[in-house]
């Protein structure tokens, strides 16, 4: 095989993984917007479906969870950082509630074909 075919194959191999990783990007924004958004209406089903088992456990499943976003219903919120590495994820930022602005930090799993959340943090600066 020449040189200009194995060149010619390494940039469409690059560039097929960065439109991967950019779809990745994108899917895990949205996610993240979503949860936000569940946690702002108290849409409890939703925010709880997003969340990996672990958590679930950890909070104390659907009871637990009710009773943890209770006092979490952000008023606004951006990602001002989010990165995709292999099946690890990570958007960070901040949000409003009750005048306070907190710093958000969401962190995904991918688990076959879905992105779970396995890391929450709010906290004030």
């Amino acid at each position: 095989m020449s040189k200009k075919w194995v060149t010619v194959l390494l940039v469409v191999f690059v560039l097929m993984f960065a439109l991967s990783a950019c779809g990745s990007l994108k899917d895990v924004s949205k996610l993240g917007d979503k949860f936000m958004s569940a946690l702002k209406t108290q849409d409890n089903e939703t925010s709880y479906a997003m969340l990996s088992p672990d958590i679930q456990y950890e909070v104390g499943y659907e009871a637990g969870w009710a009773e943890w976003t209770s006092i979490r219903a952000f008023n606004d919120w951006k990602f001002t950082s989010k990165s995709v590495e292999n099946n690890l994820a990570t958007l960070e930022g901040t949000a409003h509630l009750d005048g306070e602005e907190y710093l958000v930090t969401l962190a995904f799993t991918r688990n076959g074909d879905a992105w779970e959340i396995t890391t929450i943090i709010f906290e004030l600066p």
